[in-house]
């Protein structure tokens, strides 16, 4: 059905999940149960895309995991409050595909895309209840998209409820923060997450070795073909731009995960293109990662692209 761009096309609504198309239509994956693409050709226009699962998620976590690919968990009525979906919006209409549940439901969480692909989601309460201290989730689970299935990580000292937040850094560490006002706690606060790709595999406890960015561009147009500098070049497994981070109230609505191809690689080198359009990777900051074979992130390069 196409809907008139002047006319509301639902009841007001805060925090859409909105994301950037490959089509560059901007899809609207929730919070409500209905999704649509709304295009800003001419004078503009809204087309329903039909239900996602039939809940309303307005405490929900979404994130653009992969190019034109959105996770949806948690945040909808307690009975389905560990559900999770994935959107595929790569096509002509968009696919929801139902993928393995979070380990515990979780109203009011925090998703962050990581440097290897993968899903941390930190906080929130395994109930409907806003910010009750006695069900607030402490741990910290992962979802990888390959096996669409969660682990458990390390848990938090302090709830990461209500106004909390989370980003991903730099040195590919996880800052969690904030979370509990108004209510029965107000935690003016914050928590490094050590993510398990950080560590040896030896069980020591100790961090791993890390690949390193010896050199990069700080600025790239799309398309551009580039070098980056590494003496790791033979054992990068991937590369990919994760944009910077702008969160509030379990949303997330910069950041987004794009995976970049190797075209080759030399001493000391690999090369590599930038994303061809602001489809893929609208315009702004992106922390460039590589990840060894051993699924180790290097710390981050900065560049802007468009």
């Amino acid at each position: 059905t196409l809907l008139s761009a002047t006319t509301p096309f639902r009841t007001y609504q805060s925090y859409p999940r909105t994301f950037q198309a490959p089509d560059g239509s901007v899809f609207m994956a929730g919070p409500d149960a209905r999704m649509y693409s709304i295009s800003t050709n001419s004078n503009g226009s809204v087309v329903d895309r039909g239900f996602r699962d039939g809940q309303y998620r307005g405490n929900g976590v979404s994130v653009m995991y992969d190019i034109g690919k959105i996770l949806v968990a948690g945040g909808g009525p307690q009975a389905n409050l560990a559900d999770a979906m994935v959107i595929d919006i790569n096509g002509t209409l968009p696919v929801v595909t139902r993928t393995t549940s979070m380990l515990t439901g979780r109203h009011e969480a925090n998703a962050t895309v990581l440097p290897n692909g993968q899903v941390l989601v930190t906080g929130g309460i395994a109930s409907t209840n806003r910010n009750q201290i006695a069900q607030a989730v402490y741990s910290a689970d992962t979802w990888n998209p390959a096996t669409g299935r969660w682990t458990q990580g390390a848990s938090a000292a302090r709830i990461r409820v209500y106004h909390s937040i989370s980003l991903l850094m730099p040195d590919g560490t996880v800052l969690t923060g904030g979370g509990g006002s108004p209510g029965p706690q107000t935690n003016l606060n914050a928590e490094i997450y050590y993510p398990e790709y950080l560590f040896a595999k030896d069980g020591s406890g100790n961090l791993a070795a890390r690949p390193q960015i010896l050199e990069a561009p700080t600025a790239l147009s799309y398309g551009q073909r580039f070098v980056v500098r590494t003496p790791h070049s033979a054992e990068i497994a991937s590369v990919s731009f994760i944009a910077l981070g702008s969160v509030t109230h379990s949303w997330d609505m910069n950041q987004r995960f794009v995976p970049l191809s190797i075209a080759g690689r030399g001493n000391e080198q690999l090369e590599l293109t930038a994303p061809t359009s602001g489809n893929i990777a609208p315009p702004g900051y992106y922390m460039l990662f590589l990840v060894d074979t051993n699924g180790v992130p290097s710390k981050a390069q900065i560049v802007r692209i468009g």
